[in-house]
């Protein structure tokens, strides 16, 4: 019998880790889709909570591209949406993450 070490998402007990860099960066990721509902539903308030949870958890997963293309790359945010229509990410709720 082996013993696993797993580690659990502190926004979303259901996700297991097998390391906690990785529970870590998932919680940061969920951390920051979730400050950025909150920004998107200040800025436009007739946004559902649903909508403005599946567009934070977008930009939140592609951060690094986002901040990229805004800094140095603009055409960047149309090739992220090109590569984005070719393989649809599954979106996770934040309703079921915290």
């Amino acid at each position: 019998m082996a013993v696993e070490c797993v580690y659990r998402s502190s926004y979303r007990p259901s996700e297991l880790f097998m390391n906690k860099s990785d529970a870590d960066q998932y919680d940061r990721m969920l951390e920051v889709a979730e400050n950025l509902s909150s920004m998107i539903r200040h800025v436009l308030p007739a946004v559902s909570e649903d909508d403005a949870e599946k567009l934070s958890i977008f930009m939140a997963e592609r951060r690094d591209l986002l901040a990229s293309a805004l800094k140095k790359n603009p055409s960047g945010i149309t090739d992220l949406l090109k590569a984005e229509a070719t393989a649809l990410a599954p979106v996770v709720q934040l309703a079921d993450a915290s």
